[in-house]
């Protein structure tokens, strides 16, 4: 829920909080903490599994996918890459190819040294 710089500041006084710390501090610790948490969004936002539908990988890196076993109707992860063979473009499953379809990806995000 975003809140008006107006709205925050009514909120501060309605709560009785100004009387021991100043508005313009609360202000600047909650602008801090949008931030913070905006970033933080961003970075899950890196590691969430996108649906196949939303979109495909641009490039022929290898993800993580997740596969929707059609025999049990489970998912199970695995990996592969989304690129152009003979049939047109589609995706490879590394490993063990059943007949699977493939619901979502994600990159392979290593760890930083």
């Amino acid at each position: 829920m975003k809140m008006s710089l107006k709205s925050l500041t009514s909120w501060i006084k309605d709560c009785g909080i100004a009387n021991e710390i100043p508005i313009s501090t609360y202000i600047k610790m909650v602008k801090e903490a949008v931030e913070i948490a905006n970033q933080l969004q961003a970075e899950l936002d890196k590691h969430r599994w996108i649906p196949v539908s939303e979109r495909l990988p641009v490039n022929i890196a290898t993800v993580w996918i997740l596969l929707n076993a059609k025999a049990t109707d489970s998912l199970s992860p695995s990996m592969g890459f989304y690129g152009e063979n003979e049939n047109g473009w589609e995706w490879e499953i590394l490993g063990v190819g059943i007949l699977d379809e493939v619901t979502h990806w994600k990159p392979i995000i290593l760890p930083k040294e």
